[in-house]
């Protein structure tokens, strides 16, 4: 048995897996990915060889090693598996508000809020630069206050002679 596209293309139908063929005309190639296990479409991710190796593989957290992610199928995901995602839609709205909720609750959220509705608008400007130009000064980064005006400088002109390097001078 060759190792050719459409010999690989046999077996992995055979194996009940799907193939999808790529449209190479283009430089830059996109396509929808799916996670299989939640429903969840990725629409308009990159189809290169790499980012198709790097979404269809499972992601782990570097440090714990733990599973973050299942593998990503390319395509569409099917319908059943889309309606789940639909149908948990409300579910994933209610957490992402409490979660909102409860960091607008904490100590830290309150402070900016306050700190941030204290200044009046129209001294916002001048806080910032103020801010900007402490960071520069910490950096050691000097901004002059006016800006220099290159001029070309009328006193000094250079002679037109002499100026030759003595290796290209001619012996005479």
């Amino acid at each position: 048995m060759d190792n050719t596209v459409g010999d690989q293309n046999r077996r992995l139908k055979a194996k009940g897996r799907r193939t999808i063929e790529l449209d190479v005309s283009d430089a830059q190639q996109f396509m929808t990915y799916h996670n299989p296990e939640t429903g969840q479409e990725f629409p308009h991710l990159p189809a290169d060889a790499v980012s198709v190796l790097t979404y269809t593989r499972p992601k782990y957290h570097t440090v714990t090693k733990e599973k973050l992610r299942g593998p990503l199928l390319p395509g569409p995901a099917p319908e059943i598996l889309r309606e789940k995602w639909e149908a948990g839609r409300e579910e994933r709205v209610k957490i992402a508000d409490n979660r909102l909720k409860a960091v607008k609750r904490t100590k830290e959220f309150k402070e900016v809020k306050e700190q941030s509705e204290s200044v009046p608008r129209s001294e916002l400007k001048d806080i910032v630069q103020e801010a900007v130009q402490a960071a520069l000064k910490v950096a050691g980064v000097e901004i002059p206050s006016e800006p220099e005006i290159n001029e070309p400088n009328k006193e000094v002109e250079m002679p037109l002679y002499g100026t030759q390097l003595p290796m290209f001078n001619s012996p005479g």
